[in-house]
């Protein structure tokens, strides 16, 4: 009889689930690497926008239905159902953007500075990450949008993530 091993698989699961949440290779390859912002919340779908540049400005958005896949792999009714394997629920996205719309906020990090960075940790809340190569020292920033890294240093960043997070919202009608 052989041992089951789905906390292994899936470990492998969310591999495959963070590679394609953080994918910043344009589909085209006359397009470059802009920015990336990614939430991941505690109970919910992790999401990621990804921007790319090219003859256009476009957006890639990466819905991985994180919740589901736990409850396949551990539920085991819904596991015999569903089945236990290693591909993530992926829902896969690309629009172009309104340049005239983007660009006047996306200018806006530029003037941010960089926060302070402490270790926390969180439990719960969501986990928000931040790739903007021109940008912040060129480092990915991530912070707890509950609780954590709410100090006033971070402020000006969490609310520019927010309006940006919202305009994606509005770009795939996820109001």
């Amino acid at each position: 009889m052989p041992i089951e091993a789905r906390q292994a698989e899936f470990a492998l699961l969310q591999q495959k689930a963070y590679a394609a949440l953080e994918d910043i290779i344009p589909s085209s390859k006359t397009s470059h690497f802009l920015m990336r912002l990614s939430i991941y919340p505690a109970f919910f779908k992790y999401v990621s926008w990804v921007i790319f540049e090219s003859h256009n400005l476009f957006v890639r958005q990466v819905i991985w239905n994180r919740p589901g896949d736990f409850y396949r792999f551990f539920d085991p009714m819904e596991g015999l159902r569903k089945g236990w394997h290693t591909t993530p629920t992926l829902s896969v996205a690309e629009k172009k953007i309104d340049e005239s719309v983007f660009y006047p906020l996306f200018n806006q990090a530029h003037q941010i500075l960089v926060p302070k960075t402490e270790r926390s940790m969180a439990i719960d809340g969501e986990a928000w990450y931040l790739h903007v190569p021109s940008s912040f020292e060129n480092r990915i920033l991530d912070w707890n949008a509950v609780g954590c890294k709410t100090e006033s240093n971070w402020q000006p960043l969490t609310e520019w993530a927010k309006k940006l997070h919202e305009f994606f919202l509005a770009v795939f009608n996820l109001h």
